[in-house]
Formats: C-alpha cells, sequence, structure tokens
C-alpha cells in the first residue's frame, strides 16, 4: 500500500476520475426494470473502487491524506445508497456496508483528516447528514462500521466531543445513536449485531468520561416532556456504565463524579415530583370521570415510562454512592447525592407509590380492579422502583445523622416500615427495607423511640388491601 500510493506513473488522478464519474452516473439515476443492466454495472463499479480505496488508504496516512479529495464523491455516492428506494434492493447493500468501511478507513489515526470530516459532517444540510442515514439502514454490519468511524473520532478528544453536543446536528447524532443502541440491546451473543453494540458502547463511554453526560442527556430531551425515549436508553446505559468490574473499572475523577451525581440528583428530583404530582392527579377509587380522561391518560401513558426513568436514575445514584464508599475520596460524592434530593423526596415518593401500587404476593390471588380504580396500565414501568428507592434511602441514612433525622420528621420510618413485606414487583423489597430500617435506627434514640411507639393497627389482606384490626 505505501509503494503502490507513492509509485509512479501515480495512480491518484484515475482514482480520482474514477470516482468523480462514479458519482455523476448516480446522479438523477431512478433504477426500474428498465435500466437493471446500467444498475447493476453502476453497482459493481462502485463496489469495487470502495473496495480499492478502503484497502488502500488502511493505516497509511500518505495515502489518507491524497485519497481524502475523494470524500465528497463518497459521501454523496453514500446518500444515494442509504435512501429508502435504493435500499429496497439487497443487492445494494454490500455497497452501503463497503463505503462506510471507506469512509471508516479514509480518516482513522489521522488527526487532522479526522477533525475536518468531523467538522464538515456536523454542519451538513439535514438531508446529508451522512452518519444519521447510515445508522438508520438496519444492518449489523453497516452500523459496526458507522460506530467506528464515530468512535474514532471521539475517542480521546473534548473538542470533537463538545462539537457533538455544541452543534446543530449534533442532537439529531445524538439521536440515531441512542436509537440504534437500543434496537441491538437484546442481540444474541457473538454476533455481529452484538460487536456493532460494544463499539456503540465504547462511544457512550467515551461521552461520559469526557464529562459531558449531562449536557449530551439534556440535548436529547423534548420540550414539556418530563423524559424522553432517548433519555431513558441514555440511562440504561449510564446505569451499564456504572457497574465497574475488574476488567473495566471506572475511568472518571472525583470531579466528574460530583458533576455526574448533581446532575442525576437534579433528575431525580425532576422525576419523583413528577411521579407524586401524577399519582395525586389519579382519578378517584368511587367514581370513573368519564367526561374528564386526561387525567387517567396521563397516568396510563406517562407515569410508567417516567417510573422506569426513575427506577434507572436510583440505580445510577446507588452505585455512585457505593463507589464513593469504596475510594479514598467518598464524602463528596455522598454530601452532594445527599444534600440535592433530600431525604424528604424519597419518602413521600415512596409514600405515593406505597399507595398508589398494590403489593402482589408469591401464589396468592390478585383482585381485578375495578372501573374506578386508577391503575397503572403497564405494571412494567414500575418493577422495582420501590424496591431500589427504599434501597438508596437505606445507603445515604448509613451512619449520617442528618439523613436519619430528616427521614424521621417527614413521616419516612413509619413509610419504610410498611414496605417491610414481600412483593412480587420488587424482589428483595422487605430485605432492603428492613436494613434501610436498621440504617436509620442506629445510633439514633430518637428514631429508636418512634418505633418502639408504634402499634400495628392493621394488616394487609392476600390481595394485598390493607385491613384494620
Amino acid at each position: 500500500r505505501i509503494d503502490m500510493g507513492r509509485a509512479e506513473p501515480s495512480a491518484w488522478p484515475a482514482l480520482r476520475r474514477l470516482w468523480t464519474m462514479t458519482s455523476a452516473a448516480h446522479t438523477g439515476l431512478i433504477v426500474d426494470e428498465d435500466d437493471s443492466d446500467l444498475a447493476s454495472t453502476l453497482r459493481a463499479l462502485c463496489i469495487s473502487i470502495a473496495r480499492f480505496t478502503r484497502n488502500l488508504v488502511a493505516a497509511v496516512p500518505h495515502n489518507q491524506e491524497r485519497a481524502f479529495a475523494n470524500e465528497p464523491d463518497i459521501r454523496e455516492l453514500t446518500r444515494y445508497y442509504t435512501s429508502y428506494v435504493v435500499l429496497q434492493d439487497p443487492k445494494s447493500l454490500p455497497i452501503t456496508r463497503m463505503l462506510a468501511q471507506t469512509l471508516c478507513n479514509l480518516v482513522t489515526a489521522n488527526e487532522s483528516l479526522m477533525q475536518q470530516l468531523w467538522d464538515c459532517y456536523l454542519s451538513l444540510p439535514e438531508e446529508q447528514l451522512v452518519l444519521t442515514r447510515l445508522l438508520a439502514v438496519q444492518d449489523a454490519v453497516t452500523t459496526m462500521s458507522t460506530f467506528v468511524l464515530v468512535l474514532n473520532c471521539l475517542h480521546g478528544s473534548p473538542l470533537r466531543i463538545n462539537r457533538l453536543n455544541n452543534s446543530p446536528n449534533g442532537p439529531r447524532l445524538c439521536i440515531s445513536l441512542l436509537d440504534r443502541m437500543a434496537s441491538l440491546f437484546d442481540a444474541e451473543e457473538t454476533s455481529d449485531t452484538t460487536r456493532a453494540f460494544d463499539i456503540g458502547y465504547c462511544i457512550f463511554c467515551q461521552i461520559v468520561e469526557a464529562g459531558t453526560a449531562p449536557a449530551a442527556y439534556a440535548r436529547v430531551a423534548i420540550d414539556d416532556e418530563v423524559v424522553t425515549p432517548h433519555q431513558t436508553t441514555f440511562l440504561k446505559l449510564l446505569d451499564a456504565y456504572l457497574q465497574p468490574s475488574q476488567e473495566r473499572p471506572l475511568a472518571i475523577d472525583s470531579g466528574e463524579m460530583r458533576d455526574l451525581s448533581g446532575f442525576l440528583s437534579r433528575e431525580f428530583l425532576t422525576l419523583s415530583t413528577y411521579c407524586q404530582h401524577a399519582i395525586r392527579r389519579a382519578p378517584a377509587e368511587e367514581e370513573p370521570r368519564p367526561g374528564d380522561p386526561a387525567a387517567l391518560q396521563e397516568l396510563d401513558l406517562l407515569l410508567p415510562k417516567v417510573c422506569e426513568a426513575l427506577v434507572l436514575v436510583t440505580q445510577c445514584l446507588t452505585s455512585l454512592c457505593l463507589i464513593s464508599e469504596e475510594s479514598a475520596n467518598a464524602s463528596p460524592t455522598q454530601r452532594t447525592t445527599s444534600d440535592k434530593a433530600p431525604a424528604v423526596i424519597r419518602a413521600e415518593t415512596l409514600r405515593s407509590l406505597d399507595l398508589f401500587l398494590p403489593r402482589i404476593t408469591l401464589g396468592k390471588a390478585h383482585a381485578q380492579d375495578t372501573a374506578g380504580h386508577a391503575r397503572p396500565s403497564d405494571p412494567k414501568g414500575f418493577s422495582y422502583l420501590k424496591r431500589d428507592l427504599v434501597r438508596l434511602l437505606g445507603i445515604l441514612s448509613s451512619e449520617r445523622r442528618s439523613v436519619q433525622d430528616r427521614v424521621r420528621v417527614c413521616g419516612g420510618i413509619q413509610v419504610v416500615m410498611n414496605l417491610c413485606v414481600i412483593d412480587e414487583r420488587n424482589p428483595y423489597l422487605r430485605e432492603h427495607a428492613i436494613l434501610a430500617l436498621r440504617n436509620l435506627l442506629h445510633r439514633n434514640k430518637e428514631n429508636q423511640m418512634l418505633v418502639n411507639e408504634i402499634q400495628p393497627i392493621a394488616e394487609w389482606d392476600d390481595d394485598g388491601m390493607l385491613q384494620r384490626r
């Protein structure tokens, strides 16, 4: 490759003409039955030139710089072969893959070219956004090549990561990345789909480790929506990132952890406040309100999704607290988390959820909801919520007198005691509630006296309903 790139007579002028002619031949081309031979010839020509260029420029900076003049034509051909009509023909997919690989090899490990390409691609008109068009192709190999291109551009470059967050097209690309990652969640092991997901996850890690996760999360928000599907995907990836292992330790410093903790705490307050208000707005249990379906519709469509996001935020905060306890810099992160997300909010959210969500006991019959009862339409969104909230409360109250006292003042101890039960929707809820209660009582005589004064006046029946004794 090195010798060919410097050989005389030079191959570069001929290669340039080939790319120009091939791109021009596709301009305005409409493939139908009458010109199938022409389309087949152009496909063969395009894939041959792309394969030759891909191999010629791989890991050879001189060749990359000479071939970069062809990037506009490669981009235009990529736009053509990622159009909806062309992708309906399976014969076009190998060309799309090859063009994506060519773009990737064209700039990989070449700092100057990566900067030029990144600046260009984030400033293109919407209909020419090549990266988003490639990510829309439902093909694991194409996705993997596109992810590699994005990862190479972002790796070790805070400048380009910030450009992703600050450019007008940045949110569009982030949404495309998150959409594609969401579609790869359930991939089978050792498949191209799994490898594509792993590369996409590395892109996400670069964003987090650059300290720009809060900005990226905000950029995929939608006005007047408390949480979006893309933000939920973002939180799932963040939750996975905050589960360090020996093979993959966390690569963020204490300052970035404090920023992340502050961001998650603010999001916790937003989501938990919404949950409380939504539950209070639920229709009355006695009579349905057929003339006012807005509250029920909002409850059915929004609350489960908000609770799902709240579970993820709570798990992220729990992970940060546990990480901080294991590190030498434990106090700053834990203090930030507890101060910015007051214990009273957690206790009130737990109280609302405990009243709103019936307990489900293993092996017991469950009563059917009547028409007048407002129950969540999607129980999946509420899974693990009470368990994770009480777990976080228990962690934050450990050896922290101020948190213990605040929980007592807002009536949170009684709420935690009510959660010391079995609930199918919240595995290990009872165990986490007992541990939280232990931490709330530890070395706190006022809390201990309060518990001693409490006598049970009711009990839960087999249907999860509270019955007075």
